[in-house]
């Protein structure tokens, strides 16, 4: 237990695991958050539900104690993570950072959690025929949206404060607890300071990392070791099968190999301390060490015999 969570979570992080002798020099770390992350997020604890297969939000099943604490567990988490320099790889929508900081949300930010919904609720406004053709009454997922909303009918007239109400039950109403203990975890690890340096754009890319991976980039700012230059063979075979061989989903794997994150920092894979060390045996597979982003090639030269061990 913290004595001072608000001073303690703000303190430089540093992992071990129980009867693991590995040293945190940010391979650990990125483990811990990656083991952690997997668990809040395991789909069987119905903590979270996935939108658009691609964002987390908050699942609207009522809250009880150990959910509540979940919540505030993944705030935490999250303020960690930015505030110790940690990708994560889970992607909340803009509108959560926009909640953070405090900022009003409309319909406008559904559009990336649900387009689906978004598109019918933009439809619903621009009807140009009777409204009440439709059927809509005050209600949404069998709840209310208002007293009495199940036996009131949406009009022509009263269609726009049927859309806001949707929304404000989707990005609000519908997960206010669960968002306020996320919130109050965020505040105690990251602090007003973080949600006051960064517009929430920059907040997601803090927390997920950038999509656009730009191996070019990669390559100009990686090291060699052990005997390794950038005009050795197999590097040089190694790039080559990286920018013409690779698909998209293979390149994102290798950075997982490497790095432990699919994604790249916010200031692009550039920014990311790259080395490629040599293992002398030309028989060996690639292997890696995250803790120091280096991935070690055997000293094969020949491209095919690469490209079968490093997939």
């Amino acid at each position: 237990l913290l004595k001072n969570p608000d001073l303690d979570l703000k303190k430089p992080l540093k992992v071990v695991f129980k009867d693991e002798p590995g040293v945190d020099e940010g391979g650990v770390q990125r483990e811990f958050f990656q083991l952690i992350v997997s668990e809040l997020l395991d789909p069987t604890r119905e903590i979270f539900t996935t939108l658009n297969n691609e964002f987390y939000w908050f699942n609207r099943k009522p809250i009880e104690p150990t959910t509540r604490q979940c919540f505030l567990l993944t705030g935490i988490i999250v303020g960690l993570a930015i505030y110790n320099g940690n990708l994560l790889n889970v992607r909340f929508p803009i509108v959560l950072y926009k909640k953070l900081r405090e900022m009003t949300v409309t319909i406008e930010d559904l559009r990336e959690l649900d387009e689906s919904l978004y598109n019918s609720l933009k439809s619903i406004e621009s009807y140009e025929g009777n409204v009440e053709d439709m059927g809509l009454y005050f209600e949404y997922d069998e709840t209310p949206l208002m007293k009495n909303g199940s036996e009131i009918a949406v009009t022509n007239e009263n269609r726009h404060e049927y859309v806001k109400s949707v929304v404000d039950f989707i990005l609000n109403k519908s997960i206010s607890e669960h968002f306020e203990a996320f919130k109050f975890g965020f505040h105690q690890s990251a602090g007003n300071i973080v949600l006051e340096l960064f517009r929430p754009e920059e907040l997601s890319l803090l927390v997920a990392g950038r999509e656009e991976l730009d191996f070019v980039a990669l390559q100009k700012v990686a090291r060699y070791e052990g005997g390794f230059t950038k005009d050795s063979p197999p590097v040089r075979a190694f790039w080559h099968i990286v920018h013409t061989r690779l698909t998209d989903t293979q390149k994102k794997k290798l950075l997982i190999f490497v790095t432990s994150s699919p994604r790249a920092p916010i200031n692009g894979l550039g920014a990311i301390p790259f080395v490629i060390a040599k293992d002398g045996n030309p028989d060996h597979i690639p292997t890696s060490h995250t803790c120091f982003f280096m991935l070690v090639l055997p000293d094969d030269p020949n491209e095919e015999s690469l490209y079968r061990k490093l997939i």
